[in-house]
């Protein structure tokens, strides 16, 4: 046997005593403190069907309809700030060009990201973290999804740490990502924050059928509407975790995930799915 053979065979080895550790191990937490016996109703970046999504606007209207909270999506600039914004480039929703991480704060806020959506949102600005932790207040539930593809970290986790601390919503945030690493580093960093296991039709099947889910070891499972039924919503029982779904604005949809046992509802439209999720 070749010294890379034996080397790739430790590694093997040595992956499948994690994953079987894990498998026996992991227990996920019920976050009873932050559920607190509801059905969540989570506004989609804010009440976006309203106003600019991801913005103060819209995450101050979501809370006026009766939102228990909202979901945001968070960049790091090339400054090192938080932002709040849902692509890696800031042209979707301001017609300017630029990548987020090869600009300062400063010039990130000088652009108009509400003028697309109508004229009584022009002058709007991207927020920063603290901005949008402080438009929805102490008591809202807030989910951060950690946006980025990459393997490495540029030290976004932390910076997301350092300001859930400061605003004293520990016991208030879902840390959620698609991206597996950055979940990982969010455990090592700062444990007692929940996190959510983002999924959709697209992502790879090894996470898409939850196999992998020992090895993340979320506390809930953030999967797109589509893939929930009675089957999926079994699993994660059997799991223990938490179902919170997105994005659902249909309010058939929405009674549909209601029936099967959902936990939150993550929806463009708070206003308009508000009876039928917080009515059950």
């Amino acid at each position: 046997m070749s010294r890379m053979k034996r080397l790739l065979g430790g590694v093997a080895l040595g992956v499948g005593a994690y994953v079987g550790y894990s498998y026996f191990t992991w227990r996920p937490r019920t976050l009873g403190y932050l559920y607190d016996n509801r059905r969540l109703l989570l506004g989609h970046r804010g009440a976006a069907a309203e106003a600019p999504a991801n913005t103060v606007p819209a995450f101050r209207r979501a809370m006026e309809v009766g939102a228990d909270g909202v979901e945001l999506d968070v960049h790091l600039t090339r400054d090192g700030q938080v932002v709040v914004i849902h692509d890696e480039t800031v042209s979707s929703v301001t017609g300017a060009p630029g990548r987020i991480r090869e600009m300062t704060l400063a010039e990130i806020q000088q652009l108009d990201a509400g003028g697309y959506f109508g004229p009584q949102f022009a002058g709007t600005r991207i927020p920063t973290l603290d901005e949008a932790l402080d438009a929805v207040g102490p008591q809202a539930v807030v989910n951060i999804e950690i946006k980025g593809t990459s393997v490495a970290t540029e030290g976004l986790e932390r910076e997301v740490v350092r300001i859930v601390r400061a605003h004293r919503m520990s016991e208030r945030v879902i840390i959620s990502s698609f991206n597996p690493f950055r979940l990982w580093r969010m455990r090592a960093l700062a444990p007692d924050l929940p996190r959510g296991m983002l999924h959709g039709p697209g992502t790879p099947v090894y996470v898409r059928d939850l196999w992998f889910l020992p090895m993340v070891q979320p506390d809930a499972l953030h999967p797109h509407y589509s893939m929930v039924n009675d089957a999926y919503m079994k699993r994660a029982h059997q799991w223990g975790v938490r179902v919170n779904v997105w994005t659902v604005d249909d309010p058939d949809e929405a009674r549909r995930l209601v029936e099967l046992g959902v936990d939150a509802i993550i929806t463009n439209d708070p206003a308009r799915l508000r009876e039928v999720v917080k009515g059950s």
